[in-house]
């Protein structure tokens, strides 16, 4: 609905630049810049379109086909410039989408105005029961965006921590993640 009604208010407006953020298009309308969070064909290529752990495993292989050729048809028909967030994304879609105008707005943090506060750390150490040296990994997913692969980080953690290296701690952030909870007692 969104897509549709987005699109339609899009034709009306008169604008020197449309930009568009996101892995899929959300209007249907020729847009200047899209800046890719995600590059389906590159993760298509990279899993060989599987994905590990998936609840459907024909459902998921219909469903990745059909954003795999959404993304072409976006990036190769309706977008002027895709925006890569690094150099390692920018090449991703370079390879896969040879022709199209490709950018490089890597994400970053002024450091000189967002700086860690050592004293706000500690105090969050402390209440958690986190040793100062221990080195903590975080991992933030959601039960319905699978694509992050929270039990490939889980068996990822246990893998170094067995082997006698990797972090102290995994923590892992987001809504529905309770479904990973045996695994990682498991592990």
């Amino acid at each position: 609905l969104f897509f549709a009604l987005g699109g339609l208010r899009l034709a009306r407006v008169e604008a020197d630049l449309v930009h568009c953020v996101g892995p899929l298009p959300v209007v249907p309308n020729r847009v200047d810049l899209d800046t890719v969070t995600f590059c389906q064909a590159a993760y298509d290529e990279a899993t060989g379109g599987r994905i590990k752990g998936s609840a459907s495993a024909v459902g998921w292989r219909l469903g990745q086909r059909f954003t795999v050729g959404l993304e072409r048809w976006w990036f190769r028909r309706r977008v002027r410039v895709l925006v890569g967030i690094s150099e390692g994304s920018a090449a991703d879609l370079r390879r896969h989408y040879p022709g199209v105008r490709v950018a490089v707005a890597p994400r970053g943090i002024d450091l000189t105005r967002f700086a860690p506060d050592a004293d706000d750390g500690q105090r969050v150490r402390a209440e958690l029961g986190v040793p100062a040296e221990a080195v903590v990994a975080l991992v933030v997913d959601q039960q319905h965006r699978p694509l992050k692969g929270l039990e490939i980080a889980i068996h990822g953690f246990a893998a170094a921590r067995e082997a006698g290296g990797g972090p102290d701690l995994l923590w892992v952030a987001g809504a529905g993640n309770e479904r990973c909870a045996p695994l990682a007692e498991s592990l």
